[in-house]
């Protein structure tokens, strides 16, 4: 089938497809501003738990410190739990890419558990995956809607870098409460 015929069977099937008129609800009320204060320099191409862990603790949210904590599971991953929404959900990030010696890890993954959105559906998803660049997303086989980002540390980043990433990932999740596909 040429390109051309297949590129119009495609739109086509976009213009009938169901618009996603639902959106997510932060558990709670309100949302958290994004975390602000200074971190230390140097470039990084791979960082500890440990490590992002006392980064965060340096900086406020709603002008109180950042409390974290580190979540090490069975098979040596580990995650920080990185508050943003206050309790209301469970967000953190992932380190991912880790060396086997534990110097580090060189890749990080943000992410935000709603829970369970009985509005969201996968019309939803796909539109809101169309319209946000970075950050994804999904449902986990238990229906829990999730938000994701991904930062690679290769070839090297700057402690403000992940205070950039963080906040433009929080600025997308709190985007999402208010995004209404078209």
């Amino acid at each position: 089938m040429p390109v051309l015929s297949r590129a119009v069977l495609v739109a086509a099937a976009l213009a009938v497809a169901p618009v996603a008129v639902a959106q997510p609800v932060l558990p709670g009320s309100g949302g958290a501003p994004a975390p602000s204060g200074a971190a230390p320099g140097g470039a990084l191409t791979k960082i500890t738990p440990q490590q992002l862990a006392q980064y965060y603790s340096g900086l406020t949210l709603n002008g109180q410190p950042i409390q974290t904590s580190i979540k090490t599971f069975d098979d040596g991953t580990s995650v920080v739990v990185l508050p943003l929404w206050g309790s209301k959900l469970y967000s953190g990030i992932t380190l991912q890419v880790c060396e086997k010696d534990g110097s580090g890890c060189h890749w990080l993954e943000f992410f935000a558990n709603l829970g369970k959105q009985g509005s969201v559906d996968a019309n939803w998803i796909n539109a809101f995956n169309r319209n946000f660049l970075g950050a994804k997303a999904y449902t986990l086989a238990s229906g829990e809607l999730v938000f994701a980002l991904d930062m690679s540390l290769f070839p090297g980043v700057s402690p403000s870098e992940i205070g950039w990433y963080t906040s433009f990932f929080k600025h997308v999740v709190d985007d999402s409460f208010k995004f209404k596909p078209q």
